[in-house]
């Protein structure tokens, strides 16, 4: 099992030359790299920019073959439940094409978004402070892990929103928030903040 893991690694990142099939071919193949150092150290230059650009790691490609894979299975199991499966009346349209789709492209090596949460009374010179420096108040009535709190970290971008809870959130509430989003950051001030 572990060898046939190895071997779909190594063909993923496009090495199928240090594929073995037996121990006496992986002891040649090893003699032959201890015996060069030159091609050696030049594969180690090149190998960082080969796995990056392989198969293995095109989570997007990954994405629209899986997207593909369900879809055809769908269109599958639709037809032998005698569903019409023709473009004239879709089950299941796709929402986007492969064009549509915007390459993506990892801005930072972290995936967090933070937005500052207000606990506690908001003094109106702090919402003036707030909507003067271009951000939008929203108050929200809980922090939920669902709804209106999950929606602004995917509507709005961070620093142009500013949530506030009036009644402050429970410790307990923050600590389910933060294990069921840990990418999702309340980054929380006021009079009932936690110090």
């Amino acid at each position: 099992m572990v060898s046939r893991q190895a071997a779909a690694v190594l063909k993923g990142v496009g090495c199928e030359q240090w594929i073995c099939n037996s121990e006496e071919e992986m002891v040649e193949r090893a003699l032959f790299l201890a015996s060069d150092y030159k091609y050696l150290q030049q594969l180690r230059l090149e190998q960082r920019k080969q796995v990056a650009h392989s198969e293995l790691l095109d989570h997007a490609g990954l994405a629209v073959t899986l997207e593909k894979t369900f879809r055809s299975w769908w269109l599958r199991w639709l037809q032998q439940q005698g569903w019409p499966t023709d473009g004239k009346q879709q089950a299941w349209r796709q929402r986007c094409t492969a064009e549509d789709r915007a390459p993506l492209t990892p801005i930072t090596n972290s995936i967090c978004r933070r937005i500052t949460l207000w606990l506690g009374s908001l003094p109106d010179s702090v919402r003036k402070d707030r909507e003067t420096r271009g951000q939008r108040v929203v108050e929200l009535r809980n922090l939920q892990p669902w709804g209106e709190p999950v929606s602004l970290f995917d509507r709005e971008k961070p620093n142009q929103v500013f949530a506030w809870i009036e009644g402050g959130a429970s410790e307990e509430s923050q600590r389910w928030w933060q294990h069921t989003y840990p990418q999702l950051i309340w980054e929380t001030e006021g009079p009932l903040a936690q110090r």
